[in-house]
């Protein structure tokens, strides 16, 4: 009968107990840094100075797509008002001309008068459509800084 165990110990199936065999062995090697010069605190100094600029540079990116936000409605805004004012002009430059068309019609003005309240009226209405353009591009720009107008 032979037997080993963990350790190595054998013993073969002999009567004779002195013949019974020892060989066991047991290796160890520990390797143990006393000084390492600082690497790892500074590997973690490292990671948290990393982590913190690019939590610094999020903040950035943040508040310069806000800033963006901000701006493109502060010109829609702008522009809105701009386009309100162009369409009360226009009223205003219509009503100018009708009455004047109608002092013409009656003699009390001239050909001329007429002819200037004409030219003004297509300058209000090309100025009013001008500003509806822009105001529709300044919407535009504002969804597009929003990111509204992205398709899903």
């Amino acid at each position: 009968m032979d037997y080993s165990d963990i350790n190595g110990l054998s013993d073969s199936n002999s009567n004779d107990i002195e013949q019974e065999e020892h060989s066991s062995y047991l290796g160890l090697n520990l390797s143990w840094t006393l000084f390492s010069g600082g690497v790892r605190p500074a590997r973690i100094r490292e990671v948290d100075h990393v982590a913190a600029q690019v939590r610094h540079q999020i903040r950035q990116k943040v508040l310069a797509v806000q800033a963006e936000i901000a701006q493109a409605g502060v010109r829609a805004h702008q522009a809105r008002a701009m386009y309100q004012r162009h369409q009360e002009a226009l009223r205003i430059t219509l009503k100018i001309r009708d009455h004047i068309e109608k002092s013409y019609r009656a003699g009390v003005t001239t050909l001329t008068r007429l002819n200037e309240a004409q030219r003004d009226l297509v300058q209000m209405a090309g100025r009013a459509i001008y500003s509806r353009i822009n105001y529709q591009m300044a919407l535009e720009n504002l969804e597009t800084a929003s990111g509204r107008n992205l398709k899903q």
